[in-house]
Parts: C-alpha cells; sequence; structure tokens
C-alpha cells in the first residue's frame, strides 16, 4: 500500500504540471483563463515537486519525476496539440519507462 501512495504522489506531479503546460500552450492569449489556470495547475505540479524534494534522496526523486513529465507531455502533444510522436519518441519513452521501473525495483521508493 505504501508504493501506490508514493507512485501516486509522482503521478499527481506530472499530471498537473501536464495539465498546466497544455493549457499554458493552447491558451490564445496571456490572461485567458485558460492561462491563468495552465499557470495554477503548473504552480501546484511546482509545489509538489517540493513535497518530493523532502520526501526523497534527488538522485531518486529527479529520474522518476522528469521521466514521468517527459512522457505525460509527449502523450498529451500528441493526443491534445495534434503533435508526431516518432519511433525514436517510443524509443525513448520505453527507455525512461525502464529506468522508472528498475529505480522502482530497487527499493528505492
Amino acid at each position: 500500500m505504501k508504493l501506490i501512495g508514493e507512485i501516486a504522489v509522482f503521478v499527481c506531479y506530472a499530471l498537473m504540471s501536464c495539465i498546466g503546460l497544455y493549457w499554458l500552450k493552447s491558451a490564445t492569449d496571456w490572461w485567458t483563463l485558460k492561462f491563468i489556470s495552465g499557470a495554477f495547475f503548473y504552480i501546484l505540479g511546482a509545489a509538489i515537486w517540493l513535497v518530493i524534494l523532502k520526501m526523497y534522496p534527488l538522485s531518486i526523486a529527479f529520474p522518476i519525476a522528469s521521466g514521468a513529465l517527459m512522457i505525460g507531455t509527449t502523450v498529451v502533444g500528441y493526443f491534445f496539440l495534434k503533435e508526431n510522436i516518432s519511433w525514436l519518441h517510443l524509443l525513448g519513452i520505453m527507455l525512461i519507462s525502464s529506468g522508472i521501473s528498475i529505480l522502482a525495483l530497487q527499493g528505492n521508493l
């Protein structure tokens, strides 16, 4: 059960940051509700990042959090911003996922 809670913190970080980045990117102007909401969610993601930093060593927290964010932004870009994903993107996602899994299996989470 502890592992599920630890994974949830990283998922919340990536989710809040990805929502924020998507709304910032897709907003039509600086002072729209979408832009302000995007900034709010991105800042919320940064606050969760600070919690993660208190919970885990930097050598564990940073690779997992940044990897999750890279995967999340690639998925958001593909589905919501109609960006292309090449086979190199997919290979990168698989390698990042493997690295995150190895860190989690090592018991450092």
